[in-house]
């Protein structure tokens, strides 16, 4: 498992109370073993301080920027980027421009967009 240097820029899954496959933004604040504390970008976290504790195998390291680097397909799984969480998702239609109309995995409804990853 890679290991992050504090101060790092990294991507947590969070498994509780939220959809599957959404990753959120987060800085690494401390090392402890086989776990992280993490500072989250948007406040969340243990008490709305945005700190918690996380074990490694749910970090990543964030994605380089791809914008328009690649011609997604109806079908494809991606990874969609919306209010500072990236969610797994399913290509339903291509719009054309870099614009896709996508479907949230664990979730009865789709929406547009252009900040994909795969």
């Amino acid at each position: 498992m890679e290991r992050f240097k504090i101060g790092a820029k990294v991507e947590i899954l969070r498994r509780k109370n939220m959809p599957p496959g959404m990753w959120h933004s987060a800085i690494i604040a401390e090392e402890s073993g086989d776990n992280y504390m993490v500072r989250y970008d948007c406040g969340l976290g243990v008490g709305g301080e945005g700190v918690q504790r996380v074990p490694r195998e749910s970090i990543r390291p964030c994605p380089p920027y791809m914008r328009g680097a690649v011609a997604w397909e109806v079908g494809d799984v991606v990874e969609v980027f919306d209010v500072s969480h990236w969610k797994a998702a399913v290509i339903v239609k291509v719009i054309g421009w870099g614009c896709y109309c996508i479907r949230l995995i664990g979730i009865h409804w789709g929406i547009c967009s252009s900040e994909i990853w795969h």
